[in-house]
């Protein structure tokens, strides 16, 4: 039994209060009853709890196809070529704790694109 107080200090057993009044609809917007089944029009209960909370589990446990690191801030947010002042093109990759690495592109620069002509 769960115990709990009302704001004059009665005991009040909150287990027993909800299951007396399981099929009353709740107050507010919300569209369910006070045992957390869903309702639909006329009050006619269009899922129970259960079924709400195992689509919800089933749907959170499929396994992801895509690799993810341990470390979520070690993720890659964004990753661009930036030519510095000096001519060199870099690689910025920007991770998702905000932190910036910057790589020199080790394919191509300013003076060696200029040279080929592709621009």
């Amino acid at each position: 039994m769960s115990k709990h107080k009302t704001s004059r200090g009665r005991e009040f057993n909150m287990q027993a209060f909800a299951a007396n009044q399981g099929d009353k609809i709740a107050v507010g917007n919300s569209g369910r009853n006070a045992r957390g089944d869903l309702l639909g029009p006329g009050g006619k209960v269009i899922a129970t709890k259960q079924e709400i909370a195992g689509r919800v589990h089933d749907r959170n446990t499929k396994p992801n196809s895509t690799k993810v690191k341990l470390n979520p801030l070690e993720q890659e947010v964004a990753r661009k070529e930036v030519v510095g002042i000096d001519g060199v093109s870099r690689i910025e990759i920007t991770y998702a704790d905000g932190s910036v690495e910057i790589i020199e592109n080790k394919k191509t620069d300013i003076d060696s694109r200029s040279t080929t002509g592709d621009f």
